[in-house]
């Protein structure tokens, strides 16, 4: 069933899955290393956006507070990854639950 492009879930699981028609069903990996996809999914799934505005400005000071220098550099780096990484993971998280 679905209903204007989003996948419709009788027990209501559509955590931070929906199908937007900006984004392709199946998004590979590539695909979220270009900016056009990210942006499109980052608009369409606004608390995932504010998630990952949180984690990219507070792992770094955690980093800084937990091990100095060094873990300002591992805040940056993971944070920057998880933004790059997020809309790939998610959806495949979001296809994961759905098949359940």
């Amino acid at each position: 069933m679905t209903e204007r492009g989003k996948k419709i879930y009788p027990s209501g699981l559509r955590l931070f899955y929906t199908i937007s028609m900006d984004l392709p069903p199946a998004l590979s990996l590539a695909d979220s290393f270009r900016s056009d996809r990210r942006k499109a999914f980052y608009e369409h799934h606004k608390g995932v956006a504010v998630a990952m505005i949180l984690i990219l400005f507070l792992f770094p000071l955690v980093g800084v507070f937990v091990k100095g220098l060094s873990g300002a550099v591992l805040g940056v780096i993971f944070s920057v990854s998880a933004y790059y990484l997020a809309p790939y993971a998610l959806l495949k998280l979001g296809e994961w639950f759905a098949k359940t």
